[in-house]
């Protein structure tokens, strides 16, 4: 896959790959926008102008993010945990278009790191001004997996607050911010960035969206946790992402998405489906609910300890409101042999590091201590305990 070094405009959505990848378009994001929702309206299966030949989205995007209402229409779901502080409103454009939206307004490359100065640069890219979500994505590099699905995440919130869609106050800015020493569990960001189920627990505690596991119902801009690994929480190697497609070749089947990917950072990525041991979406239906982040206790006791025990499939369904049980789990086809024989490369997210106690100098280094050193290769395995590296 190629990525320019230059940050594209913010007016095209641009999903360049080389090869047999070549999805051959350079559209601007209101035309993207348009067709999207002409095509969701009409019940049309999207052009392979925008996913690239093969490519399989899922079922057509529904107005208003419900497949079971009608254009125009949002529901808002039962959540015995959290009370529904927000006004359902009806949307023009699903959230699911402008997350895929979202994604033409970011930067490509800029390299992937999972260290502390990648997780000082993505604190840098979001702040508050004016009563207002202030983003700047060029900011954010390098970058990591889950910190790139949270720019997103952010960026259509800001989006919908500008249109006067949903309410963003002063208070909920501030828990939406990527806070200094933000441990995985504490607030949205702990959540969003911690091991297991993070987003999809996120979604369900606040009522922003469902949960599921399954590719037949996944659409363009949903998020997406990926599972190279069959473990959950301590010992998992995971990957934030969000869904565009899913490819058919005579190989096998394909998965892509867009996160930020080792090594270039930024991008779209395709790699086998049959690489993938679990997965989890999570859809975005209901931004108008904002506001029950500020509901939610403080710390989520679940997705804390996930750096230092396993979960189940069925504990993860019963944390995120589905009911998926287990996780789906894809077995590798007999033809997918050659393929799934090289990992892909799985991107991972560095930890909120600790506070300074002895040495604060090591604990705010821009860059971690090569791991040549021995005296400081402790330091790193303490920093990214929990945390698998990839291969």
């Amino acid at each position: 896959m190629t990525h320019r070094s230059a940050r594209p405009s913010k007016n095209h959505l641009s999903v360049e790959l080389s090869g047999r990848f070549a999805l051959g378009a350079r559209l601007s994001s209101a035309h993207v926008i348009r067709l999207l929702v002409v095509f969701a309206a009409v019940g049309v299966a999207m052009p392979k102008v925008l996913w690239g030949e093969g490519a399989s989205p899922g079922p057509t995007v529904v107005i208003g993010g419900n497949p079971g209402a009608k254009s125009g229409e949002v529901s808002v779901p039962a959540n015995p945990a959290t009370p529904n502080t927000g006004t359902p409103v009806a949307m023009k454009v699903s959230p699911n278009v402008m997350i895929v939206d979202a994604i033409g307004g970011m930067p490509e490359g800029g390299s992937y790191r999972a260290n502390i100065t990648a997780m000082t640069a993505l604190r840098s890219a979001v702040r508050s001004a004016n009563s207002q979500l202030v983003i700047d994505p060029a900011r954010a590099t390098p970058s990591f997996c889950s910190g790139a699905t949270y720019l997103v995440f952010l960026s259509v919130l800001e989006q919908l607050h500008r249109q006067g869609k949903i309410a963003l106050d002063e208070e909920t800015l501030r828990a939406l911010l990527v806070q200094e020493h933000q441990a995985d569990g504490a607030g949205v960001w702990g959540r969003w960035n911690a091991n297991g189920p993070g987003t999809a627990r996120l979604f369900y505690e606040a009522g922003l969206g469902r949960n599921f596991s399954s590719f037949e119902e996944a659409r363009p801009g949903d998020f997406m946790k990926i599972f190279w690994n069959d473990e959950i929480g301590s010992r998992e190697a995971g990957h934030s992402v969000v869904y565009l497609a899913s490819v058919s070749k005579p190989e096998g089947e394909f998965v892509r998405y867009w996160s930020s990917n080792q090594p270039n950072g930024f991008g779209i990525a395709e790699i086998p489906r049959t690489r993938i041991k679990r997965v989890l979406f999570s859809r975005l239906e209901h931004p108008e609910l904002i506001r029950n982040i500020l509901t939610i206790p403080p710390r989520d006791n679940y997705l804390a300890a996930m750096l230092k025990r396993p979960s189940s499939g069925e504990e993860v369904a019963r944390m995120v409101g589905t009911t998926d049980v287990p996780l789906i789990r894809i077995a590798a086809a007999a033809n997918d042999t050659a393929i799934t024989n090289k990992r892909p490369a799985a991107s991972d997210k560095p930890p909120a590091p600790a506070k300074p106690t002895v040495a604060p100098a090591v604990a705010t280094a821009s860059t971690p201590p090569p791991t040549s050193t021995p005296g400081r290769e402790s330091w790193l395995k303490r920093l990214f305990r929990g945390k698998p590296a990839s291969e």
